[in-house]
């Protein structure tokens, strides 16, 4: 026979790998458009950050995320305003073409 507080565990451990299923699930199938969205506003380099930024603030707050009616565009403004503020280093020296791409 389990006691009340094995049986609030096995609850709390169901409910915990629930809910990293469904973060799992979120992240496979909203990050591309995310990134996308992000990258098209702030750059390749700025953009990436700014979605894994945003994807890091959605897993520490996925209770409150997962139950908003458009967490994507939420989590863009997240984006947005952690890398916003955050300055750039000038480069000392100026970036090295590469010969294997092409211009554009």
């Amino acid at each position: 026979m389990q006691t009340r507080s094995m049986r609030s565990s096995v609850d709390q451990t169901e409910s915990m790998r629930i809910s990293v299923d469904a973060f799992t699930e979120f992240v496979r199938e909203k990050e591309p458009v995310l990134r996308n969205a992000l990258v098209a506003t702030l750059g390749q380099e700025r953009g990436r950050e700014s979605a894994a930024e945003a994807f890091g603030f959605a897993w520490q707050h996925w209770d409150r995320v997962s139950q908003m009616d458009h967490p994507v565009a939420y989590l863009f403004r997240v984006g947005r305003s952690r890398t916003r503020f955050r300055r750039r280093r000038r480069p000392i020296f100026d970036p090295v073409p590469n010969p294997e791409l092409p211009h554009v």
